[in-house]
């Protein structure tokens, strides 16, 4: 999808199993672009991938 959208950077998230302030600090510390939490189901995913991409 990157090549395709010819992207010139990639998001970078972390997949979580909980959201918290301290995960969202974690997060930005590492230098993420963002974070979903568990359970990932495709309608979730979708919507993450347009906040970045604008093709959903």
């Amino acid at each position: 999808m990157i090549r395709e959208k010819q992207i010139s950077y990639a998001p970078i998230f972390a997949l979580t199993g909980t959201e918290s302030e301290k995960i969202r600090m974690l997060c930005r510390a590492a230098h993420m672009n963002s974070f979903v939490t568990k359970p990932l189901k495709k309608e979730k995913l979708n919507k993450f991938y347009a906040k970045f991409f604008n093709t959903f």
